[in-house]
C-alpha cells in the first residue's frame, strides 16, 4: 500500500501508525513523500516502510526554493540518512523544461543517485505534464 497525498509527514502521528498496522498485517509499505520532514520522523517511520517514494526537483537549492518554496538541503540529508540506515529509495524526477530539464541538472540529480548507492532501486525520470484549459 502506498501512503501519499500532499505531503503524508505533514500528518506524522497518523501516518506513522498507519504504516506500523500496514506492516504488523503483513502489507508491503510505501511512503511517497518530498522528504521536506523531520528526519525524526522519517527515522520512526523506517521500521515500517519497505520503500520510499522520493521526488527530487532540483540539486540547486536556491532554484529549489524559487520553485517550490523550500530549500532542498533538508530533503537531500534526508535522503542520504535513510540511504545509511538501510531504506530502500524510489527516486522519481519529474522533468521540468527550463527547470530541470539540462543535461547538467539530470546529471547532478544522477550523481547525487549514486551517491546513495543500494538503496537506490530505481530512478526515474517522469514527464512534466500542463494542464491546458
Amino acid at each position: 500500500m502506498t501512503v501519499s497525498g500532499g505531503e503524508p509527514l505533514s500528518q506524522p502521528e497518523f501516518v506513522l501508525q498507519l504504516l506500523r498496522r500496514l506492516k504488523e498485517s503483513g502489507i508491503h509499505t510505501a511512503l511517497d513523500t518530498t522528504g521536506y520532514a523531520p528526519y525524526s520522523t522519517l527515522r520512526k517511520a523506517l521500521p515500517y516502510t519497505d520503500l520510499f517514494l522520493y521526488d527530487l526537483k532540483h540539486m540547486d537549492s536556491s532554484l529549489h526554493k524559487i520553485a517550490t518554496g523550500v530549500p532542498n538541503e533538508l530533503i537531500l540529508e534526508n535522503a542520504r540518512k535513510i540511504a545509511a540506515s538501510g531504506g530502500k529509495l524510489q527516486i522519481r524526477i519529474p522533468v521540468i523544461p527550463d527547470f530541470n530539464d539540462s543535461a547538467e541538472s539530470i546529471r547532478a540529480i544522477g550523481m547525487f543517485c549514486r551517491s546513495l548507492g543500494d538503496a537506490v532501486t530505481i530512478i526515474q525520470m517522469l514527464p512534466y505534464l500542463t494542464l491546458n484549459t
